[in-house]
């Protein structure tokens, strides 16, 4: 297990390495000059070169990346070429908004979609399973911003039940937080929660043809009894599988989401450092997304081992 452990963080560090790599190399050739960003386009020659040299944009590109990979070890993801403010602070609490709504989002549409996809999947011969089956086809083509907008208008303009937007500091209690989070919450976790069912009915009907289960009915359990004891937790895989790769998809939707509902998070920070052509806080910003991702996935493979006695005993 140890081996395995150490297997799986050695590529995680590989691999974000190489995705710091990609990121710089694509960002460093966009049009576009961080020093003239910085002073303006009434800056001289001589300006723009003084600014250049203490950017350090006028070093080698290898020198340039191995100072940036240096100081986001340190939690340094350096000056933005814009406001002039460290960029990390304004991450670390951007981070903090996109932080709650996924996370608001991904249990939303766990509670939701594992119940129903099970309920799916044991009655998809009546009709109400059927009809469970295309409402969740249904989510799957609704968009999050559409959502969003139909929430806003019949919960927050119509009916006066929840804020069209905005965000509560967790520091001002969580009643307050969860008041300002449903809405953008229900809008993003509802549509993902639709694709998530869809696989945990697929992964339910497999395990429900296994011979082990049929043996379990043969024994005298009824079923359910079978399912719930013998089938959910070797179904459990493939659903976690895909709950890693929607909880990713959430971080990107949740750029859509939080302009819908005007939240201050990462997904607005990276178009605004786009439009305003900061070049450095766009760095760190996709840096996040990536390492994030990264880190689901390495917790999703860790996650593994643990459902499935079989995984451990093949890692050892």
């Amino acid at each position: 297990m140890a081996v395995s452990l150490a297997r799986r963080l050695g590529a995680f560090v590989l691999t974000a390495l190489v995705a710091s790599l990609v990121v710089f190399l694509l960002l460093s050739v966009v049009p576009g000059d961080p020093a003239q960003v910085a002073l303006g386009v009434t800056a001289t020659p001589e300006a723009l070169a003084a600014q250049r040299a203490e950017m350090g944009l006028d070093r080698p590109l290898v020198a340039q990346y191995l100072s940036w990979v240096g100081g986001l070890l340190q939690g340094d993801f350096g000056v933005s070429a814009v406001t002039g403010e460290p960029i990390a602070t304004e991450l670390f609490t951007r981070a903090t908004v996109t932080t709650w709504l996924v996370l608001s989002a991904m249990v939303l549409a766990l509670a939701v979609a594992v119940p129903l996809g099970v309920l799916a999947a044991v009655r998809r011969r009546r009709a109400d399973g059927v009809l469970l089956s295309a409402v969740s086809q249904l989510g799957i083509a609704v968009p999050a911003f559409l959502a969003g907008l139909l929430l806003i208008t019949v919960f927050a303009v119509r009916l006066g039940w929840f804020p069209a937007g905005g965000w509560s500091r967790p520091g001002e209690g969580l009643p307050s937080l969860l008041w300002h989070l449903a809405l953008p919450a229900v809008a993003l976790g509802l549509v993902q929660g639709a694709v998530i069912s869809r696989y945990v009915r697929s992964a339910v009907l497999d395990v429900m043809g296994e011979d082990f289960l049929r043996t379990a009915r043969a024994k005298g359990l009824t079923p359910a009894r079978a399912l719930v004891r013998h089938g959910l937790r070797n179904a459990a895989i493939p659903v976690l599988t895909i709950s890693g790769v929607q909880l990713g998809v959430m971080l990107v939707g949740a750029v859509v989401v939080e302009r819908v509902f005007v939240l201050n998070g990462l997904g607005s920070m990276l178009l605004e450092k786009v439009a305003n052509r900061d070049m450095a806080a766009v760095q760190g910003v996709v840096m996040v997304l990536v390492g994030a991702v990264l880190l689901i996935n390495l917790v999703v493979d860790l996650l593994y081992a643990v459902i499935d006695p079989r995984l451990r005993e093949a890692s050892a």
